[in-house]
């Protein structure tokens, strides 16, 4: 959030619709993330995006990132319940 915060400071936020996702099933919880933004560039680093997908793994579960440019980017991270 505080990258969000810091771009709309400086106009670089472009707007776009964000759909937010939660299932709870009876043996796993997914939270599913989808923009129509820009994508993500492929030469930015995604420290930030590995961080979510080792803590789903350290959590027994996964985290897939799906984005290309000028279509927007899904992330989906499901984890077991316990």
């Amino acid at each position: 959030t505080t990258e969000i915060y810091t771009l709309s400071l400086h106009d670089a936020l472009p707007i776009c619709h964000v759909l937010v996702r939660v299932h709870r099933g009876e043996e796993a919880m997914r939270l599913q993330v989808v923009d129509d933004g820009c994508g993500i560039p492929r030469d930015v680093t995604k420290r930030g995006l590995r961080h979510l997908e080792e803590r789903a793994a350290a959590s027994g579960g996964r985290c897939t990132i799906a984005s290309s440019p000028d279509s927007g980017t899904t992330v989906t991270w499901e984890v077991p319940v316990a």
